[in-house]
């Protein structure tokens, strides 16, 4: 699947099954589920569906670098893409995705030992 900046956009073509070139990418309307889909699939899977894992960790990456942002303020919110350059806003779908990042963290040393070790033993 082709993905802008590490991430896929919002919008499916209906005849080709083909992301769309809009470069919106959010994690509120239109994107949470996705999103979300990635890391409770390769759980559901016990861990097995290496596809899944792999676009979710590369995913998660580039969403950490140009999604989550903070406020003047101080305040640390998840924006919208479009075009790659960030939506000063948050949808109020885009709350949910701090359980799919508290999934991650719960997960992530878990996945961080098993990466390391194929490192270690190569």
């Amino acid at each position: 699947m082709e993905k802008v900046n590490g991430l896929y956009s919002n919008y499916v073509n209906s005849d080709t099954g083909k992301f769309t070139r809009s470069y919106h990418m959010s994690l509120g309307a239109l994107g949470d589920s996705f999103y979300e889909y990635l890391i409770k699939s390769w759980l559901q899977s016990g861990k097995t569906d290496d596809q899944a894992r792999a676009m979710y960790w590369e995913v998660s990456k580039a969403m950490r670098e140009q999604m989550v942002l903070k406020s003047k303020s101080g305040l640390t919110y998840v924006a919208e893409l479009r075009n790659g350059l960030p939506e000063h806003k948050m949808g109020h779908l885009a709350c949910f995705s701090v359980g799919m990042f508290a999934l991650q963290a719960v997960n992530e040393k878990t996945e961080q030992e098993r990466v390391g070790s194929c490192f270690t033993t190569v």
